[in-house]
């Protein structure tokens, strides 16, 4: 029986690593199409071209990339949020490591498409704390819930 509950926690666990960044990735993108219908980008624009990448990018007004900024924040602390409630144990190396996964996932981004400077140490700076702080905050809440449980 003791084979079947490690094996339950390991695939709680690894569940908890694969919900969490599918909600990451959900409300990055939900952002960054409302950053996109707030200020479209150029219709006739060739996404295929690097230098016609690099122009809208150059020509974009701060706005766009703070809300990319705030799409990194926002995923990695839900993403993290969401996983404590599914992971069995280890709350905050799980909620780590998604931000870890997507820090590795932006930086790609990041040096694919040529951003400014300023936004690529900031992105890479925002995936970790909010991460640990969206974990942080939902092992406090999942440890009230088990406390009010516990004292019914």
């Amino acid at each position: 029986m003791r084979g079947f509950f490690y094996f339950y926690s390991m695939i709680r666990n690894i569940l908890s690593i694969i919900v969490g960044l599918l909600i990451a990735i959900v409300v990055m993108q939900l952002i960054q199409i409302l950053g996109h219908l707030m200020y479209p980008p150029p219709i006739d624009i060739d996404v295929t071209d690097p230098e016609a990448i690099k122009q809208y990018v150059s020509s974009s007004p701060t706005i766009v990339f703070v809300i990319v900024i705030l799409s990194y924040a926002l995923g990695s602390f839900f993403g993290a949020f969401v996983s404590t409630f599914i992971a069995k144990e280890k709350h905050i190396p799980h909620a780590i490591n998604i931000g870890g996964v997507l820090m590795g996932l932006g930086a790609i981004n990041l040096f694919t498409i040529p951003h400014p400077t300023w936004m690529i140490v900031i992105s890479l700076i925002v995936f970790l704390p909010f991460a640990y702080f969206g974990g942080w905050l939902g092992l406090r809440i999942k440890a009230k819930r088990h406390s009010n449980k516990t004292s019914d």
